[in-house]
């Protein structure tokens, strides 16, 4: 436990947020500091704003301990009233504008707010509830006219209060807790020990807000861009319910970083409106609840290089107090702590644990806020002493791993998890009790279906009065769906209510009306599917049945996809019962959909295919060549069938491509059966006519796959060959699961989205102008680039032949992901990255530039379609030997993003516009394998010999079995074996150099 607690110490000299923020003003005054869809300010118009509030505050006596209450809409002027209130040396409070009078009222009157800050707008429509308030209301339009814009003189020390902010309270009453300017002051330093901040700020410049102003995470996305320089993305409430609305909010203003819960961002990543933003974020800071592991599979289909943070803190420790960079879907864990952040594990007395014992996590450092306001005793009970320190019992289990990292695994308390929602039920018991006439009471799920409240009274309670006490004081989803007066409770020996002894419910909840005919019956399915959870009628609110502002994003999509319409988020919420949708989706406009076509384009990736092949007809180049050696009790009549469903199930295999009469690259159907031969032949004449299964497609209306099935006298071979304008490497995964199934006797499902359908989008995307935009990004990167990084040749042979190589590298995966981890990037980002370098070392420069390749299916649609989809993207890398590894990677990490984001703009275009090349190929390729499963045996692939080398360079790093290997193909007209081998010598030389040490600079390799 000392080793993580020691690594995350450092020094930092304290300054405020506000005079870090003034810093940065004076560095960037007409840089973008906080913009929205309606307004932005600059540093030097935000801080201007600010000090007006400020200067205007000091003039009404506020100063040091003084909170002043906030009451405002999503907007720029939210960041320059918090500045301002902390310039002038107060705190802040926070309160919606959409919250319960009796909320408001308890927040600013417990926080002692001498003033309210507010607009002239929310003043009118709230005036009764601020008419029973002791405090003054101040109007922002009015403090923004004080003239006095200069920065206020205010000594700010270590120890004063920031801000309070209100969460839930197990007492019925939300509790404040108080963060002092030393918490927030660590939490945004930089500091590269700091790894949540500092993976935050050091890789994007523009982050998105999007968290309500009343939760602490609106600090983080407040203070971490305006204290480093960065320009802060305003979502409104709109917005954030509306994916689309978000999507253009995302793209338009170039946000590279979100920090959002799972659920927000799993459901956010299955919307294909959504999916463009998301493949441009370059940072997810992910926290507030368990990561799921089949999020990160998730984000890395549709943005493989993301920098993804896991990160964990209570309100109590100012955000976030520990971090882990995903970068598989397996060990998820909340990582280390944070800079100068000490985590211990201890027993029920407090005892520190040793590691790998479960306890409850107890958080130290400099992340500790002062306690709860007006709550000493609740203050005293969790914020403890522990090892000579300020520490705060989190009520969380968890345990140290012999990794040296955090494992979770969740609350102690009674806190529960109910249709998707977590609910304090002490927080439901403590309202139900102040009900006239209650005198205890005690809330449990039932069946994990709804919530039960039992209670006993002095008198006969009318539950219709008392369901309508708690609403007005509780989440609609927290109100109990069943009342059930007692008697007495049953207690146990100890006097507690015994639990198991209450009695079941005989009523059920009201409003379970059941569907009345097929389409309700279909929305109930689908909304049941959402919320998990199908205990609700059609006329029951969703919200109620436990839909969220996130999971509508999802009901949105498969609706749309169930009827063929269009439905928004703003759509649900205000059709949300079955019924009301049923009438929606009756009248709701339709999707645009394609029609059947006898002739389709093709894609830019295909077309530069097509000109390929079209110069070299007799080139095997483009041949995807497999001959699989099956086991001897393979049925081969059984096998050939199965395949003849495969290619039914993906029609797109028998797809043509030719020139039309305009001379255009087209493709259309293909309308022939396709049935694999079976051909009895022997051993010797197997041998003889294997060398030339392999031979040139005609690519003009010619099929464009071979499948045959060759049985000798002791064998059985199966031969495939896949030209790779119909198909693809993740294809023929694809093609041969297929198989599999099928030959397993499973019914196979046709594809719902073809190659043509890819086709008919991107030129759809074209006609939206998204090729304009995708030329622009790389004008900014290649133009006027004349870089040349292929190696020398060392040979000068007359005729060109293919030379191949492979290399085992003795580096272990393990090894290969803890470097990863340490520089904050993927295996593909460091494999390639490292061969950037090592490309500028041999051709004696300070940059290099080759090609890559990715799969492209970044659509979930594409999941199970067969067709040509890898995109070829240029590489450039940029360095000196004073760059640290670390920089280097974060860079060439943002290029990757962009590229794929842009990949629309095919890279024959790239070529012929730039003067670029794909004769040097770099391409890391995971998890593979040539071997497929028939039935209970294995088919054991052998990749064919093509004629020769699809370019004079192209370096591999495949991993088979979590084993590295290293491959070349290569001209060997061009290079020797023995030069070859020293590159692949020399990389795997250079990998093994590089250390954990993240800030190793490049010359060190």
């Amino acid at each position: 436990m000392s080793d993580i607690n020691e690594k995350s110490n450092f020094v930092f000299e304290f300054q405020s947020v506000t005079k870090l923020f003034e810093e940065q003003v004076r560095l960037h005054p007409d840089k973008c500091a906080v913009a929205s869809s309606k307004e932005s300010f600059t540093y030097a118009q935000l801080n201007e704003r600010a000090n007006r509030i400020a200067n205007s505050l000091i003039e009404k006596g506020v100063g040091c301990e003084k909170i002043v209450g906030v009451v405002l809409e999503r907007c720029c002027d939210f960041y320059a009233v918090r500045q301002g209130i902390l310039k002038a040396g107060g705190a802040f409070a926070v309160a919606a504008p959409d919250y319960p009078d009796d909320r408001v009222q308890f927040i600013f009157e417990d926080a002692g707010v001498p003033f309210i800050i507010t607009t002239k707008e929310i003043q009118k429509e709230r005036q009764e509830l601020f008419s029973r308030l002791s405090c003054t209301v101040l109007l922002l339009e009015e403090l923004l006219e004080n003239p006095n814009a200069g920065n206020p003189d205010t000594q700010i020390k270590e120890h004063d209060l920031c801000y309070c902010i209100y969460t839930s309270g197990s007492t019925g009453k939300p509790k404040g807790v108080m963060i002092e300017h030393i918490n927030l002051a660590n939490f945004v330093n930089p500091n590269p020990k700091n790894a949540e901040t500092y993976g935050y700020v050091s890789r994007g410049s523009v982050s998105l807000s999007m968290a309500a102003m009343t939760f602490d995470v609106s600090v983080l996305e407040e203070f971490l861009p305006l204290t480093n320089g960065m320009t802060a993305v305003i979502a409104s409430d709109e917005e954030i319910l509306n994916p689309i609305m978000l999507g253009d909010l995302i793209v338009k203003n170039k946000v590279d970083i979100m920090t959002t819960t799972p659920t927000y961002l799993s459901n956010m990543i299955d919307l294909p409106q959504l999916q463009e933003a998301a493949a441009q974020i370059k940072v997810f800071d992910v926290g507030a609840e368990a990561f799921p592991p089949a999020l990160f599979d998730k984000i890395h289909a549709v943005n493989p290089d993301a920098y993804i943070m896991n990160g964990y803190g209570p309100t109590e420790t100012t955000i976030s107090c520990t971090m882990k960079v995903i970068t598989d879907s397996k060990n998820i864990t909340i990582g280390e702590p944070n800079g100068n952040v000490q985590v211990y594990v201890v027993d029920k007395e407090n005892r520190i644990l040793p590691d790998g014992e479960t306890g409850e996590l107890v958080i130290a450092g400099l992340g500790v806020g002062r306690g709860y306001i007006n709550l000493p005793e609740k203050t005293a009970e969790v914020f403890i002493t522990l090892n000579g320190e300020r520490a705060y019992k989190t009520g969380d289990l968890a345990k140290i791993t012999p990794d040296g990292e955090i494992e979770f695994f969740g609350r102690i308390d009674n806190q529960i998890k109910l249709r998707g929602l977590r609910i304090e039920l002490g927080e439901i018991e403590e309202v139900v009790n102040s009900f006239e006439g209650i005198i205890t009471s005690i809330t449990v799920p039932v069946d994990n279906k709804y919530l039960c409240c039992y209670f006993m009274a002095d008198r006969q309670i009318n539950v219709e009065a008392l369901t309508a006490y708690a609403s007005e004081s509780l989440a609609h989803y927290m109100v109990p769906d069943v009342f059930i007066q007692l008697e007495k409770m049953p207690l146990t020996q100890n006097g507690k209510i015994d639990k198991k002894a209450l009695p079941k419910p005989v009523a059920q909840p009201r409003n379970l009306k059941e569907p009345e005919n097929p389409m309700q019956k279909k929305i109930f399915d689908i909304v049941a599917k959402v919320v998990e959870n199908d205990f609700f009628g059609i006329d029951t609110s969703f919200y109620k049945a436990g839909l969220s502002s996130i999971s509508a994003m999802k009901l949105c999509v498969l609706i749309s996809e169930e009827f063929g319409v269009t439905v928004k988020t703003s759509d649900i919420h205000e059709n949300n019962t079955v019924e009301k949708l049923e009438k929606y989706v009756m009248l709701a406009p339709k999707l645009r959909t394609y029609e059947k076509r006898e002739v389709y384009p093709l894609t830019g990736s295909q077309k530069g295919i097509f000109a390929e092949c079209s110069k070299n007809p007799e080139s095997t180049v483009y041949n995807i060549p497999f001959l699989f050696e099956l086991d001897p009790t393979v049925d081969t009549r059984k096998l050939s069938d199965a395949i003849a469903r495969m290619v039914s199930a993906h029609s797109y295999l028998l797809t043509q491509v030719y020139l039309d009469d305009n001379g255009e690259m087209v493709q259309r159907p293909g309308n022939e059966t396709f049935v694999p031969e079976v051909i009895e032949t022997t051993n010797e004449k197997f041998a003889s006519q294997k060398e030339s299964l392999v031979r040139p497609f005609k690519l003009e209306k010619g099929r464009l796959l071979r499948v045959a099935i060759y049985v000798t006298e002791d064998k059985k071979y199966l031969f495939t060959d896949f030209h790779h304008i119909i198909a693809d490497g993740n294809s023929y995964d694809i093609i041969f699961e297929d198989i599999n199934k099928a030959y397993m006797g499973e019914k196979l499902e046709k594809e719902s989205y073809t190659g043509f359908d890819a086709a008919l989008d991107e030129e759809q995307q074209m006609k939206e102008g998204k090729y304009k935009k995708a030329e622009k990004y790389y004008d900014s990167i290649f133009e006027g680039i004349e870089t040349e990084s292929l190696p020398m040749p060392d040979l000068n042979g007359k005729a060109p032949e293919k030379g191949y190589l492979e290399k085992t590298m003795g580096l272990k995966e393990e090894a290969i992901l803890s470097y990863c981890e340490k520089l904050g990037v993927t295996p593909n980002i460091l494999f390639t990255g490292l061969f950037g370098i090592l490309m500028a070392k041999y051709s004696n420069a300070e940059d290099s530039l080759f090609s890559t390749i990715y799969n492209g299916r970044n659509d979930s649609r594409l999941e199970n379609t067969v067709c040509m989809l890898v995109k070829t993207l240029p590489v450039y890398c940029k360095f000196d030997p004073k760059t640290t590894v670390q920089a280097y990677m974060a860079e060439l990490s943002e290029q990757m993003l962009s590229s794929m984001a842009n990949d629309i703009f095919p890279f024959s275009d790239i070529c012929a516009k730039y003067g670029l090349n794909s004769d040097l190929t770099f391409a890391y390729q995971a998890e593979l394998s040539d071997d497929y499963p028939i039935g209970d045996t294995i088919a054991r692939g052998h990749d064919l010999s093509l004629d020769m080398a699809k370019m004079p360079l192209l370096i591999q790093v495949r991993e088979y079995n979590h084993t590295y290997v290293l491959t070349a193909e290569y001209r060997s007209d061009m290079y020797s074996q023995a030069f070859i081998d020293g590159i692949l010598d020399s990389y795997e030389a250079a990998m093994s150099s590089m250390p954990e040490n993240k800030t190793m600079f490049l010359k060190s390799l």
